[in-house]
């Protein structure tokens, strides 16, 4: 996402915008945004079904979501 953002931002100094390339990359990157809200939704979905009760005790600390939750227990080694 990054990269795309920064070719977006590389349009900016140009004389002369292509609304061509503009629109694919605008397209791309809403592409992008839905595939990784997809793949996290499934992420997030295995990891609580799996792993209910480690789940249940980070999402109670404030501020951790099951996303924070999620990547926890996958950095660290729990999910295998």
């Amino acid at each position: 996402m990054t990269a795309l953002k920064n070719l977006k931002e590389s349009f900016d100094v140009l004389p002369k915008t292509d609304k061509k390339s503009l629109s694919i990359l605008s397209k791309s990157t809403i592409f992008l945004k839905k595939q990784i809200t997809l793949v996290e939704a499934e992420l997030c979905s295995i990891v609580t079904e799996s792993y209910q009760s480690q789940i249940k005790s980070l999402t109670s600390i404030p501020e951790i979501g099951i996303t924070t939750a999620s990547a926890m227990i996958i950095t660290t080694g729990e999910c295998s």
